[in-house]
C-alpha cells in the first residue's frame, strides 16, 4: 500500500518538475528572443538622412548621377512620359 502511494507521489513530482522545467525553458527562449529583437531594433533605427549619407559615401558622385539617370529613364518608359514631364 505504501509502495503504491510512493510511486504515485514520485510520478506526481516528476510531472510537476517536467512542467516547471518546460515553463522555465519557454521563459528563457522568450527572454532571448526579446533581447535579440530589441538589440536589432536599436541598431536599425537610423534617420533617412544618415542612411542617405552612408549611401552617398559608398558611391562616387558620377556613378550616383548615372544611377539617377537610369532610374529616371525607367520611370519614363513605365509611365510613357518624357524626362521633362517627370520632374
Amino acid at each position: 500500500m505504501k509502495a503504491k502511494h510512493r510511486t504515485k507521489r514520485i510520478q506526481r513530482y516528476r510531472k510537476m518538475l517536467g512542467i516547471i522545467v518546460l515553463m522555465l525553458t519557454i521563459t528563457l527562449i522568450g527572454v532571448v528572443v526579446s533581447a535579440t529583437v530589441l538589440y536589432k531594433r536599436k541598431n536599425a533605427c537610423k534617420t533617412p538622412d544618415t542612411t542617405l549619407v552612408e549611401y552617398m559615401m559608398h558611391i562616387p558622385k558620377q556613378e550616383a548621377r548615372s544611377r539617377q539617370n537610369v532610374s529616371c529613364s525607367r520611370l519614363c518608359r513605365m509611365t510613357g512620359r518624357t524626362a521633362s514631364q517627370n520632374t
